[in-house]
């Protein structure tokens, strides 16, 4: 069966039906793909020179603390271990407090002799 003339589609109009804008003299009336193209860089340059800067700063000043925090507490686990090797004579404070509470009725029986002798 042959197709009569008015029914083939021609490159016209499958442009018109794809993109909606008549070619003038065989060239579309709006480039298919140069302005999409041009904002698409537009968005990469402005992606690339603002936007990656202002997050590498942010991320700066938030690691920046965080850094210091990890620091400070790699200092207070250095000095907690050293403080608890200080910490090892505690239970012998009971054993030190019944000794200086004899060695002060000791004191007081000696001083209470050296006044009987003057």
């Amino acid at each position: 069966m042959v197709t009569p003339m008015a029914d083939v589609y021609t490159p016209a109009h499958l442009h018109i039906e794809t993109t909606g804008h008549r070619p003038i003299n065989g060239r579309p009336l709006v480039s298919e793909g140069g302005n999409c193209m041009i904002w698409w860089w537009i968005g990469n340059l402005l992606l690339l020179f603002v936007v990656a800067p202002v997050v590498i700063l942010l991320l700066n000043r938030v690691l920046r603390p965080a850094k210091e925090i990890k620091e400070y507490a790699h200092d207070v686990l250095d000095h907690g271990v050293k403080l608890t090797g200080t910490l090892d004579a505690v239970p012998r404070l009971g054993k030190t407090r019944e000794l200086t509470a004899a060695a002060r009725q000791n004191v007081s029986r000696y001083g209470a002799a050296l006044e009987r002798l003057l």
